[in-house]
């Protein structure tokens, strides 16, 4: 019986492991080779052309890569003490304020508020916003702050002043016209800058008008939003140009007597002059004069009645003494209103029509002693006591 151990080759009589370990040396050397070879052939190419585009450098590129896989990996991930977690944050931002770094303190505060929301980060997002020039953001973030009501009451305090003083900046107001170079007036004062241009303005309602040469004047009210402002749009509309002048008829200047005074007028023909009619003045003013006349006349025979009634004493003469005394108020009355109703119509009576040369109204008061009346056109009407 032939020893088949002896009859084998040395190949043969090698273990599993030594053939695998042959076989993993042979392959990386085929692989060295086959590198090399590659790498001769790459020198002998030509270099490519460089691009105009920059390129991301392949470590900053790997590294912001990286930041965001973490980021986005710590979300997908969150914290076991997400409380404790947002303390470190919370004092990091602290550090990062006192340093005057807004910006990055602001992040710190921004993941201490996501991690474990608060009063106070909110505070402290708002503060850095404000000191970043973000203040529409920091008065939003005020609000959130202390609508919660769960600040210190200082910092409640300082929470509510800082956001009345941020939304009470000016805000932009842009005001444009067509045509451009209007003068602005904010609220009755013109300002310097004319159209188009921006106008900071306190939030609330404004008005604004605007004027230019041979345009209409425009005026509108404008309500300014905090942080955000507000804008006119104004089109200037034409003045009409005035109508052409027109010829005037030739006036008709009145005269105070003929045209020719040395020519006489044909008979009916009008006389020019203008007169005030005094016809109701000269009328009352007779009668007044008469009816004081009246007064007069029966006073003195009341006083001469009065008289007789003293040195004899009868009931005739008291009777007609009294009488006499009436009739002589009621003429004083009467006499007085109508000289006062004279001298109203004489001041106040207008100018009256063209009067006729050759006609005429002559009115004339006749007074004496005992008698009294009115003359008309050379009539005369008496009246005597």
């Amino acid at each position: 019986m032939t020893d088949t151990t002896t009859s084998q080759s040395p190949h043969a009589r090698r273990s599993p492991w030594t053939r695998g370990l042959s076989a993993t040396l042979a392959i990386t050397l085929i692989g060295a080779s086959l590198g090399s070879t590659t790498a001769a052939i790459a020198q002998q190419k030509p270099a490519p052309a460089k691009s105009a585009a920059p390129t991301v450098a392949p470590k900053a590129a790997s590294s912001a890569k990286a930041a965001t896989s973490a980021k986005a990996e710590k979300k997908k991930t969150p914290p076991k003490d997400p409380k404790k977690e947002a303390g470190v944050h919370f004092k990091k931002g602290e550090d990062l304020f006192k340093k005057k770094q807004f910006k990055e303190s602001k992040a710190e505060y921004e993941e201490a508020e996501e991690l474990f929301p608060g009063a106070t980060p909110k505070y402290w997002i708002a503060r850095n916003a404000e000191e970043l020039g973000e203040y529409a953001e920091a008065a939003a973030w005020y609000d959130k702050a202390i609508e919660l009501g769960k600040l210190k009451p200082e910092t409640q305090k300082d929470a509510q002043d800082r956001v009345a003083a941020l939304k009470a900046k000016p805000a932009k107001v842009k005001v444009t016209s067509d045509p451009p170079g209007a003068v602005i007036i904010v609220d009755g004062k013109a300002i310097p800058e004319k159209t188009p241009t921006d106008v900071e303005l306190a939030p609330g309602k404004h008005k604004i008008a605007l004027s230019a040469d041979k345009k209409k004047p425009f005026e509108r009210e404008v309500d300014v939003v905090p942080f955000k402002g507000a804008e006119l749009v104004a089109t200037l509309e034409a003045v009409p140009e005035p109508p052409p002048p027109t010829t005037a008829p030739p006036a008709v200047i009145a005269t105070t007597g003929p045209a020719n005074p040395g020519t006489a007028l044909p008979p009916g023909q009008d006389d020019v002059r203008m007169r005030r009619d005094n016809t109701w003045v000269y009328v009352t003013g007779a009668a007044a004069i008469v009816g004081l006349g009246v007064g007069t006349f029966f006073g003195v025979k009341a006083l001469s009645n009065k008289s007789d009634y003293d040195k004899n004493p009868t009931q005739d003469l008291h009777d007609t003494g009294t009488r006499n005394a009436l009739i002589s108020d009621m003429g004083f009355g009467i006499g007085v209103t109508l000289a006062i109703t004279s001298a109203v119509l004489f001041f106040t009576a207008p100018a009256g029509e063209p009067a006729k040369k050759a006609a005429g109204l002559t009115v004339t008061p006749v007074a004496a002693p005992g008698a009294g009346g009115i003359g008309f056109a050379g009539a005369q009407a008496s009246f005597h006591f």
